[in-house]
């Protein structure tokens, strides 16, 4: 403990973050660190392909305005080492968790963790969260994570058993999470946990037909027999039923049942599923419906939402309350942030390269946004650019198809592998005359032809490579 204090007061001393260095040096010396160290009382985890950061810094942002102190790593590694880490600052030299800073509250009663798929097994070894939320179950990075039932493996092998789980009804993959399938009987055991589940019901103006290029829920979890859907949002993501067993979306209990870009309606069924395999009884009293302000008009920002309210409720808040801080939501701005510039929107945008989930979800909401459109598109991981043997594979389990588009105008490809996406938009069917390509991202805003006849110019970028895209940004106001 005493060396990595040191180690996190000497990193902030210099000026340098401490988000991951000092529990590195604690799990190396002590593997048990996480266990030993004093933690909250309560602690909600959130993991997940994507939306893991959205839905952590929706729950800090409301847990804060209620005058919690929470721990949190919201600027920080979300692996075992900054987990361990996020606890050191809120212990003292001994291990025992700091005196209340807030006289009317206590500093760490609530930790809000965001942890990788990937590391969850290095962490519910030795920690239990009282809950876990699940965002969602994809397929990601190559290097890592690019199967999703491998992702699930993970999870489920340190699974607490007393951890009360939130999964989304909509994700078949996810469902299976604190589940035992024995693929050759055809059976499903519950681990015992608790399940939460929540979801969209059907909506004619959400709801169209599907041509994602990835579909990773075809086959039945449990038998391996054909999945029949419902209907889909997108990839996966709807509703199914197995046709030959009894597997099927369970009933969320927290369900929207109506939205548009202002609001949500969630409907809270009495007679929800709590099991994966279990028929939805008839509900002994009438559900109720309520009416939340939406944080976003993006339906994975919804599902975010959802989840969330879904926390704060079974964690004990009452609608009223939950309103007052749904009122507040606002999606974190280094993931997307939109500013008017004299009379353009200058448009940042996460898309996280190797990651073909995440991009096919921001160039369908680039394809369905309003006005002609300049795409700025520079995907290059930061550090693998550096390299001369990135997988490229990614960038065709990605629909670039939404990008070929009338009002999409131009699309200027910078970095590194900059022919590797113009190859797979010309394979999309984008005309060549609409793709320009340039070594740095920097000098792309100087390639945007017919900037007066352009209403929104959209940068995205990977997760490590803002502060190129801030840049990319002031240029293009240079231009305007």
């Amino acid at each position: 403990m005493f060396m990595a204090k040191w180690a996190n007061s000497t990193l902030k001393a210099i000026g340098r973050p401490a988000s991951y260095f000092p529990g590195k040096i604690a799990v190396s010396i002590c593997p048990n660190f996480i266990g030993m160290i004093d933690k909250p009382d309560k602690i909600i985890a959130v993991t997940g392909t994507n939306g893991k950061t959205t839905v952590c810094n929706m729950l800090i942002d409301a847990f804060t305005s209620q005058g919690y102190n929470v721990l949190n790593n919201k600027y920080g590694s979300n692996i075992n080492a900054g987990i361990a880490t996020s606890l050191i600052s809120g212990c003292n030299i001994r291990g025992k968790a700091k005196k209340p800073e807030n006289p009317n509250g206590s500093l760490e009663k609530v930790a809000i963790l965001e942890i990788d798929e990937r590391s969850s097994i290095k962490v519910y070894s030795y920690m239990e969260p009282n809950m876990i939320v699940v965002t969602n179950i994809f397929r990601d990075s190559y290097k890592r994570n690019p199967h999703p039932e491998y992702i699930v493996d993970l999870i489920n092998q340190k699974l607490p058993k007393d951890t009360k789980l939130f999964l989304d009804s909509d994700d078949l993959r996810s469902c299976t999470i604190g589940e035992e399938i024995d693929h050759i009987t055809g059976t499903c055991k519950s681990k015992g946990n608790e399940k939460i589940f929540y979801g969209i019901s059907a909506n004619k103006d959400k709801c169209k037909e599907v041509k994602n290029i990835i579909q990773d829920e075809v086959f039945c979890p449990k038998c391996g027999a054909k999945l029949k859907y419902d209907y889909k949002r997108y990839h996966h993501i709807g509703r199914a039923h197995c046709t030959k067993c009894d597997f099927e979306s369970p009933l969320p209990k927290y369900e929207i049942v109506e939205m548009n870009d202002k609001e949500i309606v969630i409907r809270i069924n009495k007679n929800a599923s709590t099991k994966l395999t279990e028929k939805p009884s008839e509900p002994k009293e009438q559900n109720k419906s309520y009416k939340f302000k939406a944080a976003s008009n993006k339906i994975t920002h919804i599902y975010d939402e959802l989840v969330v309210i879904a926390v704060l409720a079974e964690f004990g808040f009452t609608i009223d309350k939950i309103k007052e801080m749904v009122d507040k939501f606002k999606v974190v701005s280094s993931r997307y942030k939109e500013e008017k510039y004299k009379d353009k929107s200058i448009i940042m945008q996460l898309a996280k390269g190797q990651n073909p989930i995440a991009c096919s979800r921001v160039f369908e909401f680039i394809n369905e946004d309003k006005g002609n459109k300049v795409v700025m598109l520079n995907l290059d991981d930061k550090f693998d650019a550096k390299a001369h043997d990135e997988n490229m594979a990614w960038i065709y389990d990605v629909d670039y198809e939404y990008l070929n588009s009338d009002d999409i105008k131009q699309i200027v490809v910078g970095g590194v592998r900059r022919e590797d996406h113009k190859l797979r938009l010309l394979l999309a069917g984008v005309p060549e005359e609409k793709i320009v390509t340039v070594e740095k991202e920097i000098d792309g805003p100087k390639l945007i032809k017919d900037i007066k006849n352009v209403d929104k110019i959209y940068v995205l970028y990977d997760v490590y490579t803002v502060d190129t895209a801030k840049k990319v940004k002031e240029e293009i106001k240079k231009i305007i």
